[in-house]
């Protein structure tokens, strides 16, 4: 707050001095120093609503790539280090997105990434993916926005979302299924079933109907209210 109020009377450039320090520290090769400078970056740009998305997406996805590319025994050496960036680096794209934003072709190439990063990765990167992927939906579509974008938002996340309701961490389950409520509450039911299709749809029933009878209130909630919708 303090710098924010510094920076309120013309004082921008100093703001854009500390976003380039944070963007070469996250270039940095140690993990934690990375990780300091990714939480502190996206923070600053999500307060002063500063639109770096693509450039720090263009820092990070070699990153996802890299770790995504070892192999045996060091691959298991760096499997924690991985997780914990990687889940880290979602957690910071989902502060980045702007609101601004209004390329398809960004808005694509992102739900691409969450897309295939959903269905091969642990359940703490999983999380944060999906937390990721709520804070996208809730900035960039709305009940106006058009079939045509909604059908590239679901037809990249429907089905790694349904997924994870089959997951054993109940964490996991409860955000995709918040992903799922926030999706469903913007969309009537004729729009769904224009949208996806008819196998997806009869897919996202029963996996709803099944955790409507599960013994976890905070999972047959949301999936009851869900069922509402539909």
């Amino acid at each position: 707050n303090t710098l924010k109020n510094q920076t309120q009377e013309g004082e921008n450039i100093t703001i854009d001095m500390i976003i380039d320090k944070f963007m070469r520290e996250c270039r940095r090769s140690k993990i934690s120093y990375r990780k300091i400078a990714m939480k502190s970056l996206t923070t600053l740009l999500k307060e002063f609503k500063i639109n770096k998305f693509v450039e720090f997406k263009s820092i990070v996805l070699p990153l996802l790539e890299e770790s995504e590319s070892s192999d045996g025994g060091e691959k298991r050496k760096k499997e924690e280090g991985d997780i914990e960036l990687k889940a880290c680096i979602f957690e910071c794209l989902g502060n980045a997105w702007h609101d601004s934003i209004t390329s398809s072709d960004i808005n694509k190439e992102y739900l691409e990434l969450l897309s295939a990063s959903l269905t091969k990765n642990t359940w703490k990167v999983q999380m944060q993916i999906l937390l990721a992927a709520e804070k996208f939906l809730e900035r960039a579509y709305t009940s106006e926005t058009s079939d045509d974008l909604w059908k590239v938002l679901l037809s990249n996340l429907l089905l790694p979302t349904l997924d994870c309701l089959d997951e054993k961490y109940i964490a996991v389950k409860i955000c995709a299924l918040k992903l799922l409520e926030g999706i469903f509450k913007q969309l009537s039911v004729d729009r769904i079933k224009n949208i996806v299709t008819e196998e997806n749809y009869h897919l996202l029933l029963v996996k709803l109907k099944i955790l409507s009878t599960d013994s976890r209130s905070q999972l047959s909630d949301r999936a009851n209210q869900i069922l509402k919708s539909l």
